[in-house]
């Protein structure tokens, strides 16, 4: 492997684990979001008491509040949805940039064997030719 080969793989490969990283993280946030979601949707009950006109309007105000809350919450699950899917399409790009240098990087292993192999082939070749020739001489020789 070439030295500056071998330095994209090991750069890919980096790339490759920081946006695995960025995006476990991402994934933690959207479960966090969506369990805040979740427990702003549970109802909240008032024990029974009785209401009178302050009690309905604090609880009108609760729910005001309690639907822009839900707003945000909803808007926060949004963003971190967003974020999670641009996280996996930056992942599956460094997974497939990485697999092109090790694809490149094993062709040229590839070449460089095929290249040792003919430069081995032609020594025996050679090695043959000159034996043939020095049998040749020598059965001159002894005639």
């Amino acid at each position: 492997m070439s030295d500056r080969l071998g330095v994209v793989v090991r750069l890919r490969r980096l790339r490759e684990r920081n946006a695995q990283r960025d995006l476990a993280g991402l994934h933690d946030r959207l479960v966090s979001a969506r369990q805040h979601l979740d427990s702003l949707r549970r109802p909240i009950f008032d024990g029974g008491r009785e209401l009178g006109p302050e009690h309905l309007i604090a609880l009108r105000a609760q729910g005001v509040l309690r639907a822009e809350e839900l707003e945000m919450a909803r808007k926060e699950l949004q963003r971190s949805r967003s974020a999670v899917n641009e996280a996996m399409t930056a992942v599956q790009i460094a997974t497939g940039r990485r697999k092109v240098a090790e694809s490149l990087t094993e062709k040229r292993r590839l070449a460089r064997a095929a290249v040792a192999a003919r430069v081995a082939q032609a020594s025996l070749d050679e090695a043959v030719v000159m034996r043939r020739a020095w049998h040749a001489a020598n059965e001159a020789k002894n005639e």
